[in-house]
């Protein structure tokens, strides 16, 4: 099970990625901040990071749909409710879970490095 406190983002994450989280956050989880305070949703119990499932991308619990596709949609500018159409088997929750997982991940401490 995926322990938010020792997930090391620097190794998981590109640049490409991390921007497009921090996008998705500037515009989402403003507007939704008292929904998550209010359901308490649990991201440990509905995100899973699982090395033999979508090459270890987090996904949604029970799902091979990865975190990463449904920040994707609403920073394209889909509502949840569009998403929520795509992916019918999914839960209002799921989706507040991704938005909490990608702002824990831009929470963290990050340094760029040059490499060789």
């Amino acid at each position: 099970m995926l322990d938010l406190n020792d997930f090391d983002i620097a190794q998981y994450a590109g640049n490409k990625a991390l921007d497009e989280l921090h996008k998705a956050y500037r515009i989402y989880v403003e507007p939704i901040s008292k929904a998550l305070a209010n359901n308490n949703i649990h991201v440990v119990s509905r995100i899973n990071i699982n090395p033999d499932i979508c090459n270890g991308k987090p996904i949604i619990t029970g799902t091979r749909i990865p975190v990463q596709t449904i920040m994707e949609f609403l920073g394209a500018g889909d509502s949840i409710e569009e998403v929520l159409e795509e992916y019918p088997s999914l839960k209002r929750e799921d989706i507040y879970a991704c938005i909490q997982f990608a702002a824990k991940l831009m929470a963290n401490h990050y340094e760029v490095r040059k490499i060789a």
